[in-house]
């Protein structure tokens, strides 16, 4: 087991916690990580674009002048990806750009990603997240105290008011410990979790 120091609001040591080595020393992969992080970036597009095909244009019932004579290129139809108003060819139409990516390898890639923040002294405990006011200017003051810039916040209790507040700062984010996930870990600055959730970090991670 590896002690890691946990922090009151303050800045100062508020406890000591035992917490798995698995998430902490993990053998770092960037390959793993760029692989992780390209696929959850896949999974948000919408993959809502469409062009209109040929067959999807209104018009064309006729041929559109003679074959011979007009000293033009002979056409059948406006709906020809050659005239304007006409469909596109080769455009693009919907489509899914996700793809299936083994659960141990998000599970490994979890793991690196924790281990990389705790490596580079970026991985924080604090005793709880609770903003008993709710207040966005109370919390930033917490947050300059502490000396964060831009930081991911992660916590098991979900608490309202903690989260309300910190809804409006742009370089803090609030997740539930079920959403903890790579790209927002390697995303911001510093991670900050608190005690109660290790046991669902664990479950995400694949560790027992």
């Amino acid at each position: 087991m590896e002690k890691v120091k946990v922090l009151n609001w303050e800045g100062k040591q508020h406890s000591e916690m035992e917490v798995k080595p698995a998430i902490l020393k993990e053998k770092l992969k960037l390959s793993l990580l760029h692989e992780v992080v390209n696929w959850q970036l896949a999974r948000r597009r919408s993959g809502d674009h469409n062009s209109k095909t040929r067959s999807d244009v209104s018009g064309g019932g006729k041929k559109p002048f003679r074959q011979k004579g007009t000293g033009q290129a002979r056409q059948g139809s406006i709906r020809s990806p050659l005239l304007k108003g006409g469909g596109v060819a080769h455009g693009p139409h919907k489509r899914s750009y996700d793809w299936t990516l083994p659960k141990k390898i998000r599970q490994k890639a979890l793991r690196n990603a924790l281990s990389y923040m705790f490596q580079e002294k970026k991985l924080i405990f604090v005793e709880n997240m609770q903003s008993p006011e709710g207040k966005t200017k109370e919390l930033s003051m917490r947050f300059k105290k502490m000396g964060w810039d831009k930081a991911l916040l992660v916590d098991e209790t979900n608490q309202e008011e903690f989260k309300r507040a910190c809804k409006n700062m742009k370089n803090f984010k609030c997740l539930p410990a079920q959403a903890l996930n790579v790209y927002d870990i390697l995303k911001f600055d510093r991670l900050v979790l608190t005690p109660q959730l290790l046991d669902t970090v664990y479950k995400k991670c694949g560790v027992s």
